[in-house]
């Protein structure tokens, strides 16, 4: 018995002792992001590069190759931190293929980022010229914020449009033109090369456009003292007028001109009366006053406008202050407006008002704005009317006043090191910036509800308001959709082509999908901190080739996958695959 006993505690004790003694075995690395590449443009506080190695598991060992040559890390301008290689005072020498090999005893993986170290032109030097017939004009391409003794081989090369390359006649960076004739107008391009021994490779270039003009000649002293005399004779013609005119306005009635702004509905057939789409219309008329002394003391009324008393504010009420920002069709000032309630101090808000050179149009637009509000109604999310003056005066669209700005500029203000994709953490998380995405994509899932189109949805239109609460801001494109749920814009004019679906830029097509796919590039906006989109492209049609051949904007660093996988599904190329703003509203609540 006490055998057994002696036996049992002997084998508790080895089986404690193992259990202590257990090592974790070691996972095997691998690669957890594909080839990348990642490219730094030199300029004054940017002269480094961090490379990272994607590389998963628990390696315990990093190695460095670039184009398959071991890196001696030993050098002063490299450093390694962990899985992350930092590359400073960058040459063009350094571009490259790298690839890092991490291992430990259960294997090892390789992962690969291309370097691409560009610079900028100077275009404070290489500027757009405007030649006379038979003159001489230069050319000058020189760089910005590089060091020459770091990067002696530089080759500077020009060409024409057609890709014809040019023939430098002196210094290698200098194009010169003796004797311009018309056949030299068109556009040039600067391109510079960093070559040593069998490398070659373009790291800036930049487009310049030479004008040819004919070469004034010399005026003769007739043709200049024959116009002068006109203008002396029509100044005297004019005087005559203007006091015949003021001896006229003295007498009992006079007439004026005034245009009549109209505003109806567009009643759907079936539909609710909640959203009916504004029609403007503008009309001349011809109007017979009485003078008195009233009337002398009054400016002359260009437009007058529908007043709408649920909406009117006193003109006595609105204290105007310091200019905003300019839009299309007018500016932005912010202001002050009181007496909404006994004893209340003036509330902030900001007024949407004119430009002073403004056409009928503009008038439509600012008008029709103003009644898409009206009927808009209150969202926590969704820029609220506080009222508007349209009563004997210019026309004023008062809205609620957002402290923080719009969302593009304010998330710009948090950039790190002036880099687009390191986030200063202690200023904001990702958290936060997807509670702002949640908020606008609330607010737009509200207005689909309602069947009302935004087809201009980016930062710069999400304004900002105290307790960084997210307003959907400018209705300047918005459209009612209740007939048919879309909206077709027959004509070309400015449009935000970088935030546009497919249909859109190729069928001026527009529809609550086309707005889920702008949500898709805002959101990148917001995990980008205000970055860009599709930086390098410009023309429409050159996005919309770019994004029929499966191209999408790449996964900002530090997203969520969850975040950039609502990305996606905004940017399906089908418009029935993408989400609807109440599906959008619930994966970004998890």
């Amino acid at each position: 018995m006490n055998h057994q006993l002696a036996l049992l505690i002997w084998t508790i004790v080895l089986a404690n002792a193992a259990s202590k003694g257990k090592v974790i075995p070691e996972q095997k690395p691998y690669v957890t992001k594909a080839e990348r590449t990642v490219i730094v443009t030199l300029d004054r506080d940017r002269q480094h590069a961090v490379l990272p190695c994607e590389v998963g598991g628990n390696p315990t060992d990093y190695t460095w190759f670039k184009n398959t040559e071991k890196m001696d890390l030993s050098h002063y301008r490299f450093n390694l931190t962990d899985n992350l290689l930092t590359i400073d005072l960058l040459i063009f020498l350094d571009n490259g293929e790298y690839t890092c090999s991490a291992c430990n005893d259960a294997g090892s993986a390789n992962s690969t980022v291309n370097l691409e170290v560009k610079v900028e032109v100077d275009e404070t030097i290489l500027t757009n010229r405007t030649a006379t017939v038979g003159s001489f004009v230069t050319f000058v391409c020189s760089l910005r914020f590089i060091d020459m003794a770091r990067n002696p081989s530089i080759d500077y090369q020009y060409f024409k449009s057609d890709g014809d390359r040019l023939e430098l006649k002196s210094s290698q960076n200098i194009l010169k033109f003796e004797n311009v004739s018309f056949s030299d107008a068109g556009w040039y391009i600067c391109k510079a090369f960093y070559y040593e021994k069998e490398l070659y490779i373009e790291v800036a270039n930049r487009s310049v456009f030479l004008q040819v003009v004919n070469e004034s000649s010399e005026v003769p002293l007739y043709a200049i003292l024959v116009p002068v005399m006109l203008l002396i004779l029509a100044l005297m013609v004019g005087f005559v007028i203007y006091f015949y005119c003021q001896t006229q306005l003295k007498k009992t009635y006079y007439e004026r001109l005034i245009k009549v702004v109209t505003v109806s509905r567009n009643a759907a057939q079936g539909s609710s009366e909640s959203f009916q789409m504004p029609v403007v219309k503008i009309e001349k008329h011809r109007t017979v006053m009485v003078q008195n002394d009233a009337y002398d003391s009054l400016p002359d009324l260009e437009y007058e406008f529908p007043v709408d008393l649920r909406w009117e504010l006193p003109r006595q009420r609105i204290v105007l202050g310091k200019l905003l920002g300019e839009g299309a069709f007018g500016r932005v000032v912010q202001g002050k407006a009181s007496g909404f309630a006994e004893g209340a101090n003036s509330i902030p808000v900001a007024v949407k008002m004119l430009r002073e050179n403004h056409t009928d149009e503009d008038v439509k637009d600012l008008v029709c704005e103003l009644e898409i509000m009206k009927m808009i109604g209150k969202h926590p999310n969704v820029i609220s009317l506080v009222g508007c003056c349209s009563n004997k005066g210019p026309l004023y669209v008062i809205i609620e006043y957002a402290t923080h700005g719009n969302l593009k500029n304010f998330l710009r203000g948090f950039r790190f090191e002036g880099s687009f994709d390191k986030l200063d953490k202690q200023a904001i998380s990702v958290q936060r910036l997807v509670t702002f995405a949640l908020q606008i994509a609330t607010g737009m899932e509200y207005l689909s509800s309602i069947k009302c189109i935004h087809r201009d949805l980016a930062a710069r239109n999400i304004l900002v308001s105290e307790g960084y609460v997210m307003k959907i801001a400018d209705f300047g494109l918005a459209r009612d959709v209740q007939d048919h749920e879309y909206y077709r814009k027959m004509t070309a004019g400015k449009v935000p082509i970088r935030w546009m679906a497919p249909e859109s830029l190729e069928n001026f097509f527009f529809d609550s999908r086309t707005d889920v796919w702008s949500f898709g590039v805002l959101l990148w906006e917001i995990m980008t901190l205000g970055a860009q989109p599709y930086q390098n492209i410009s023309a429409w049609e050159h996005l919309l080739q770019h994004l029929k051949e499966g191209n999408r904007l790449k996964e900002p660093t530090q997203c969520p996958w969850n975040v950039y996988s609502v990305m996606k599904e905004c940017w399906q190329i089908t418009p029935e695959q993408r989400p609807s703003f109440g599906g959008i509203v619930e994966r970004l609540k998890l």
